[in-house]
């Protein structure tokens, strides 16, 4: 299986909209005083904090950056600078915060970053060694698309296994959705067909719809507006059980496939970022994500908390990277 992300399933995490035992204990801890876990951190911060998102404003990592950014500055009482530093697909943000000092004073939101280097094979970053994962904050499912026409995801297999090539699905070139889509037919389901490469989800989106490709993996939060319309059909969600978006669409597991991917967003420091530092800023991640607000604003965004901490978020990256640079060779990018 891919990507087997807690926050996914809020049944199998024990929480309301998702998360982990890790993310509550570190709760308990602060809720005594805001953040306070640890005597060589209680200083932190002692003067403004910069919040990097290494994209451009409005999108998914934008938009949770400052929802938590404003409760952060309320317990900080420091201001929380949201600073958009976008190019290379996340790469320039992350190098930036790679080069600051390892204080707590800086930090970025991103997805993989163990990822960059598929896509930037001449780039100096190397993930490992000059970022410091924190934890993941928030994630949900993909979500495999098809044309309202009432062709089911076994009618479509059983036609991209009799005729190969017959089939076109829509994938965002040089993206880890495109190695999702490439694992999942060619691992997974074991069929051929030929992907169209398009510049967004909203350009795939709208082909679909105009019956100019037959399937799309993106996230529930692009193509639920498009089902719920009846101008797309759900054909399955990567999830270990139905989400309550779409909870009509059953998930690959359902049809007999044992797949499960998606997007998750999460926090790095720079290199060397002590671990009572990392801590102490999950847990005052955790503390600002009990706010009931911020809690609805995620999930209406399509999102389930995780908060991991940073074992777990190590632990997947490395998991996710395994796949990933398999799914590469599939495509052409090794």
């Amino acid at each position: 299986m891919t990507k087997m992300f807690i926050g996914y399933d809020s049944e199998r995490t024990g929480r309301a909209n998702g998360g982990s035992n890790f993310a509550r204990a570190l709760f308990f801890a602060a809720a005594m005083g805001f953040g306070s876990l640890a005597a060589a951190a209680d200083a932190f911060p002692v003067r403004p904090v910069t919040f990097v998102v290494p994209y451009a404003p409005g999108g998914p990592n934008d938009i949770i950056a400052r929802l938590s950014g404003d409760e952060l500055s309320k317990g900080w009482k420091q201001p929380v600078l949201i600073e958009n530093r976008a190019g290379g697909g996340g790469l320039v943000g992350a190098l930036y915060v790679s080069q600051r000092p390892p204080d707590g004073h800086t930090f970025f939101i991103s997805t993989n970053v163990l990822t960059f280097p598929i896509f930037n094979k001449d780039s100096t970053f190397r993930p490992k060694e000059d970022v410091t994962p924190i934890t993941i904050l928030v994630g949900g499912p993909h979500l495999l698309v098809g044309a309202a026409n009432g062709r089911s995801l076994a009618d479509l297999v059983a036609i991209a296994r009799t005729s190969p090539g017959k089939l076109n699905v829509g994938v965002i070139s040089m993206t880890v959705p495109h190695l999702d889509t490439a694992y999942l037919f060619q691992r997974v389901v074991k069929s051929d067909v030929a992907m169209i490469p398009y510049n967004s989800a909203t350009q795939a989106l709208q082909a679909l719809v105009a019956g100019q490709i037959d399937m799309f993996l993106t996230s529930i939060q692009n193509a639920k507006p498009q089902v719920l319309a009846g101008r797309l059909r759900g054909l399955a969600v990567a999830s270990g059980r139905r989400t309550s978006d779409l909870p009509e669409v059953a998930t690959f597991q359902e049809q007999g496939y044992a797949y499960e991917a998606g997007f998750w967003l999460g926090i790095y420091g720079p290199r060397g970022l002590p671990a009572n530092l990392a801590n102490r800023l999950s847990a005052d991640f955790a503390t600002i994500f009990e706010i009931p607000a911020i809690r609805d604003r995620i999930a209406g965004l399509g999102m389930n908390l995780i908060l991991s901490g940073a074992d777990e978020m190590k632990r997947r990256m490395e998991e996710e990277e395994r796949r990933d640079l398999d799914a590469a060779k599939l495509v052409n990018l090794n």
